[in-house]
């Protein structure tokens, strides 16, 4: 009996050794893993966080870069109309021209969306001509008995005191008519530019650029659905907030007391403070951005600033890092060895790090409709074909596509086909340009190609392929023929620059969408080097 109360003695010793030992090492082994898993849960946290804010500011350049690109072409549209002589010749009375312009002021409505009115004013402030949107894309000229005088109104004040060749852009303010806020509240930009006789003014033209189209193409650059962008006035009203309740306190009395200096108070000290950062605001983050929202680099006025602003819920960040929070406590709970731990964990991390970083790289460059490139990639590459052609002395050359009645196609059909016609348009494209070719979705229903080395012979038969291809396509889905409209221009030389060589394209390609015929409109410019 003693013996044996002995040997139990000593196997509860060593069983106790033993487990104090396991215990121990169980206790190292957990605390490796813990402080492993503590390591990389910081460092993940912390990539997560330094990625957000590299998008999210990423985000914000470009669309300060579509806010600029849009009142620029939206700018160029007034130009064009003011230096066209019927225009001078319509507002001095010719009655023939009067008639050309108020047709082709209808045209300009009806085939571009973001213009909600266009008119035509004399030095009085009277309307000679005025054309407005009157749903579904159809533009009415307004008669003779219902035009207005609109000498009292701040954009004809401004304007009038234009030098030549000056564009006025207004405040984003609510359409008004008879002193009275129209309803349903329809925001616009107003921009405007003189018409000049030598040196004597005669009037001007004013185009009314509809806010809608302008928020549209800013929410393209929104990178998470689950983000709030805003727009505000210099003076903290929101232009585009949080709720429709919230916007336009600088114009509706009901709201005056209502804006970002009243919503988030230390929010708007900052953005006061600093041009552009990063504010914590209630369950998140506030990503800003101050602008003018015209290019500093035209030659226009009347210039106030404007904060755009990304509001990225802390939860959206939480999800993704309890997802990974997730992994390392089963990797805890199974105790696998070690190394193997280690190696899941680190391996993981890489991979989604490496995934991570790819999906923030085609998001800068791809257009998620059609996978071609998108306008701020296709600008880079073609800085670069400009660069490497001069270089090898040889000729480099863009078009500049439109697609005709995608509006018609949208309303008629409904929007899931219009991609279709986007695609459609696309795939025509790329199954008929040359392998040193680049194609890219500018936005909407525009395209370019980059032609490097490329005779003006080669490049119509390229655009009558497209043209064939792409009225097949409209064949095979609605029984019709699928149109585009295009331009092209050469790149000149050293004196030239990428946005002349752009602004040339679109041009001719707008005179061939007047035309309503497809034959090839090429730049008829003289080349130098």
């Amino acid at each position: 009996m003693t013996r044996k109360k002995k040997l139990t003695n000593e196997d509860i010793k060593h069983t106790g050794e033993a487990r104090v030992r396991g215990g121990i090492y169980a206790l190292l082994l957990c605390t490796i893993m813990m402080s492993i898993s503590v390591v990389i849960y910081v460092t993940i946290e912390a990539d997560i966080l330094r990625e957000l804010d590299e998008v999210q500011f990423n985000a914000l350049e470009h669309m300060e870069e579509e806010i600029h690109y849009t009142i620029d072409e939206a700018s160029t549209y007034v130009h064009q109309i003011s230096v066209v002589p019927q225009t001078s010749r319509a507002i001095k009375g010719n009655q023939l021209a009067l008639m050309d312009s108020e047709n082709t002021f209808k045209e300009l409505v009806e085939y571009n969306t973001f213009v909600d009115k266009m008119r035509l004013i004399d030095l009085n402030g009277d309307e000679q001509i005025s054309v407005s949107e009157e749903g579904e894309g159809i533009a009415v000229i307004k008669a003779d008995k219902d035009l207005l005088n609109q000498s009292e109104r701040y954009y004809f004040m401004n304007s009038v005191e234009l030098d030549k060749g000056m564009i006025f852009i207004s405040d984003l303010d609510l359409e008004m008519t008879g002193g009275e806020i129209v309803k349903p509240y329809n925001p616009v930009i107003r921009i405007s530019t003189m018409l000049y006789d030598d040196i004597q003014p005669l009037g001007m033209v004013v185009l009314n650029y509809k806010a809608v189209s302008l928020f549209e193409m800013i929410s393209a650059h929104n990178t998470h659905t689950y983000d709030d962008w805003y727009l505000i006035d210099e003076n903290g009203y929101f232009l585009k907030g949080p709720s429709a309740e919230l916007e336009f306190g600088s114009v509706i009395e009901a709201r005056k007391t209502k804006g970002m200096f009243s919503e988030n108070p230390e929010a708007w000290h900052d953005m006061n403070t600093w041009t552009s950062g990063k504010t914590e605001v209630d369950g998140g983050w506030l990503y800003y951005k101050k602008l003018c929202p015209m290019n500093q680099a035209a030659n226009k006025a009347g210039c106030k600033d404007w904060y755009v602003a990304i509001n990225v819920p802390q939860a959206s960040v939480e999800d993704e890092v309890s997802r990974i929070v997730l992994g390392l406590q089963i990797g805890n709970v199974v105790l696998i060895p070690l190394l193997a731990g280690l190696g899941w964990s680190l391996g993981n991390y890489q991979i989604r790090n490496k995934y991570y970083k790819i999906k923030l790289e085609n998001q800068a460059r791809i257009d998620p409709l059609t996978g071609l490139y998108n306008r701020r990639f296709i600008n880079e590459m073609l800085e670069q074909h400009i660069q490497m052609s001069m270089r090898r002395e040889e000729d480099i050359s863009i078009i500049y596509i439109d697609l005709n009645d995608l509006k018609t196609v949208n309303d008629h059909y409904g929007h899931e086909l219009g991609d279709v016609m986007i695609k459609e348009a696309a795939q025509a494209m790329l199954a008929n340009i040359r392998k040193t070719d680049e194609v890219a979705r500018l936005g909407g229903d525009e395209f370019m190609i980059v032609l490097p080395n490329c005779s003006t012979e080669r490049i119509n038969t390229i655009m009558e392929r497209v043209i064939d291809t792409f009225k097949d396509s409209g064949q095979r889905h609605v029984k019709k023929e699928w149109t585009l409209s295009w331009g092209t221009s050469s790149w000149l030389g050293e004196s030239d620059s990428i946005q002349n060589l752009i602004n040339r394209a679109d041009t001719a390609m707008y005179v061939h969408k007047k035309t309503f015929k497809y034959e090839p409109i090429a730049e008829e410019i003289s080349q130098t080097k």
